[in-house]
Formats: C-alpha cells, sequence, structure tokens
C-alpha cells in the first residue's frame, strides 16, 4: 500500500508544525479505483492549499461486480470494507511512527512535519466509508460485531487477521 504526501506551497511548517488529514479515495471498493484516478490529486491540492498536509491513502480492493446492484451482497463486498479498514488504520499508524520518528531498521531521514493533535480523517464515497471503520471501530470487538460470523464460519479476523493488523 502507498500513500503520497501534499504539501502547502510555503515553508513555514517547518518550524511550525500543520495540521494534517489523512484522505481515502472513492471507488466503490472496485478494482482499479486508486489514488491515480482522476480528481483525487485535485482534491488533495486543494487540502494543502488550504494549509494542511494531505495524505492520499491507497488501500487494497477487490469488489467483484455484481450483475444485479444493490441485490446481493457478496463475501468480497465485505472482505474489501473490512481490508480497507486494516489499511486505512496501517496508514496512519504509519504516518504517525514516521512524524516520531521511531526507525526499526527502515532508517527514515525525515518526518512530515504534522501536528499530531491536529489529526483530520476524510474521504469520498467507498473512501469515507473506510475512514469511518478506522475512526469509529477501535477495538476488534466492535470491528466483529460490524461483520458477524455464523455459526461454523470463519470470522473476517481468522481469515485477514486483526483489524490492526500490521500490513501497512
Amino acid at each position: 500500500m502507498v500513500y503520497d504526501v501534499y504539501y502547502p506551497d510555503y515553508n513555514n511548517y517547518i518550524t511550525c508544525p500543520l495540521p494534517f488529514i489523512v484522505f481515502a479515495h472513492g471507488g466503490g471498493f472496485a478494482e482499479c479505483a486508486g489514488i491515480e484516478a482522476d480528481g483525487f490529486d485535485v482534491i488533495a491540492k486543494e487540502f494543502a492549499k488550504r494549509g494542511f498536509v494531505c495524505f492520499l491513502v491507497n488501500y487494497r480492493s477487490g469488489v467483484s461486480l455484481d450483475p444485479l446492484p444493490l441485490t446481493n451482497t457478496s463475501v468480497q463486498q465485505m472482505e474489501a470494507i473490512y481490508k480497507a479498514g486494516q489499511d486505512m488504520r496501517g496508514a496512519i499508524r504509519s504516518i504517525i511512527k514516521r512524524q516520531l520518528n521511531e526507525t526499526t531498521g527502515d532508517n527514515w531521514q525525515d518526518t512530515f512535519r504534522i501536528d499530531l493533535e491536529n489529526m483530520f480523517l476524510g474521504g469520498n464515497s467507498a473512501g469515507s466509508v473506510a475512514m469511518l471503520n478506522a475512526a469509529y471501530y477501535p477495538t476488534q470487538a466492535k470491528i466483529n460485531a460490524v461483520f458477524p460470523v455464523t455459526t461454523g464460519s470463519v470470522s473476517f479476523q481468522d481469515a485477514l487477521g486483526s483489524i490492526n493488523h500490521d500490513a501497512y
């Protein structure tokens, strides 16, 4: 997974850390959606113009198009939502870790110069669902309630790891 970082044009943030927004693109959790899709860089640049450091975050997707849209819910849809939540939480942890410069062998040379007390989460369409997942389901128990398991089935946590899985 990757994220692009957009900075304001002025240099004050070198001595004065700026608020930041972690933004997730839309795309219905479908294949081929991503941060390189038309328009998402424009959104990130607009946030930067307004004084934010903007992280435009990519996430795993993979929903197969249903021939009967809005009629059926597929396993791929639920899986894509869960994976996107994992990725958003991982991206946020990665950004904070890099800002704090807690190197663990990666030997990061620089920080983003962001104010960790002023973090905002946002998204467009499916990206907003992924960010809401990241923000409002802080525990595995809560996320398990959203993705219930029928008797005898394997849970999303069993199959895909914890919502805090460190795959980012």
